[in-house]
């Protein structure tokens, strides 16, 4: 990589040829000239989209005519956009970073990174965006790695249309076989992950000064935890902080610090899963562990049976759990999960989610999980005797015995 780009954001004037001759581009706008082998008519859109809150805002829009199409908007800072393409019943999306400048963009139908019936992501060949070409040069990077991984992803995604057609028939016999294959290439994927992990905070620790090093930071917070998110954040210049993903950095630090241990623990009531009222402000004088944790988690059910082991070990001298559960679209199967883990004898409550009806990606309340920044599962939140946060755990077993026994002693 020959150095870091940071684009000013005043960005020069940018000629762009049309049908009615040169015209100049203001230097607080984008235009975009797309093309796209394979459509010949269809709907056109650029969107901002916002994967955490579920939702888009769209830019611009306008129509395919001949495999051509023009959008224009205007951004505060560069940041990844998105060109939705609807033709007929399927829906074609490409993602790329832009900036305030004249971007000429090639998509084609056969090229993707990921195509079913109805949908396809298509992979861009960007001109005229300085920060595509850098994130291009990031992506480079990996590029093994990701090599690697391609021909696994074809073959979970085989195996997983089966496993949910077997589901669908009631063969609970192939699907627990072919259930159990995909756990072996989900493992197997993790391990190659690891190494575009790896990719992924080296580009952040040696390019503070690029606004890609705060776009993936944005998505790795709750891989990192505080200390270190917060680390990588300070060393960023201050144009890097004042752009579009260093604010989503600097929102989601201020987030996660008032759910992490030195915080007060966000209280909540909701219905347990006997219909009586929990309240967590009736939990003061003991120690509460927060068991964030669903049905469908398999490392969450996993580590039930050590979680039995623990409350029975330390319940008389003051400790308690409360589950809480991402099973509100299907209860059926939380009071299942309960009753067939054994894990009925501490108190349960779900966490109360509530989306669109329109968009079920679309989260309108995240219910108990939004306040303590839950983002995967499981996570376990340890509250002391006061109300105060003084841990903060995933899967591993071993931190949370250690802090546990720090406690209440053998």
């Amino acid at each position: 990589m020959n150095g870091i780009r940071i684009l000013s954001m005043v960005i020069p004037v940018f000629l762009l040829g049309c049908n009615s001759g040169t015209k100049l581009l203001p230097e607080d706008t984008f235009r975009i000239e797309g093309n796209i082998r394979g459509v010949e008519q269809g709907e056109v859109r650029i969107v901002s989209r916002d994967m955490r809150a579920g939702n888009e805002t769209v830019i611009d829009s306008g129509m395919v005519h001949g495999g051509k199409f023009e959008l224009q908007g205007s951004l505060l800072s560069p940041r990844q956009l998105s060109v939705v393409i609807r033709t007929g019943q399927k829906t074609l999306y490409s993602n790329f970073f832009a900036e305030n400048s004249g971007i000429q963009v090639q998509l084609d139908t056969a090229r993707y990174d990921f195509r079913n019936e109805n949908y396809s992501t298509l992979i861009a060949q960007v001109r005229g965006s300085e920060l595509q070409d850098e994130y291009q040069e990031y992506l480079d990077l990996g590029k093994k790695i990701r090599e690697k991984l391609k021909p696994h992803n074809a073959s979970f995604d085989t195996l997983n249309t089966r496993y949910i057609a077997a589901k669908k028939g009631k063969n609970e016999t192939e699907a627990a076989i072919l259930d159990a294959r995909l756990d072996s290439i989900r493992e197997l994927m993790s391990g190659i992950r690891e190494g575009l992990d790896a990719v992924d905070e080296n580009y952040i620790k040696v390019y503070p000064d690029s606004y890609i090093s705060s776009y993936l930071l944005s998505a790795k917070i709750a891989d990192y935890g505080l200390e270190k998110s917060t680390g990588y954040y300070n060393a960023f210049s201050p144009e890097v902080k004042e752009g579009f993903y260093g604010k989503s950095v600097s929102k989601q630090l201020e987030k996660l610090k008032r759910a992490s241990p030195g915080a007060k623990a966000p209280l909540f009531s909701a219905p347990d899963i006997n219909g009586d009222t929990l309240k967590l402000e009736d939990f003061r004088g003991q120690y509460v562990l927060l068991d964030f944790w669903a049905s469908w988690c398999k490392p969450c059910r996993k580590g039930n049976p050590h979680l039995v082991k623990l409350y029975e070990k330390y319940n008389k001298k003051g400790f308690e759990i409360i589950g809480i559960s991402d099973d509100d679209r299907n209860e059926g199967a939380w009071k299942k999960a309960v009753k067939d883990d054994g894990i009925g004898i501490w108190r349960h409550v779900l966490r109360g989610l509530r989306v669109d009806r329109s968009n079920r990606y679309k989260i309108l309340d995240g219910g108990i999980s939004e306040p303590y920044d839950i983002h995967y599962l499981p996570t376990k939140i340890l509250v002391d005797k006061d109300g105060m946060i003084i841990g903060r755990y995933g899967s591993e077993e071993e931190p949370l015995d250690a802090r546990l026994q720090e406690i209440f002693g053998e």
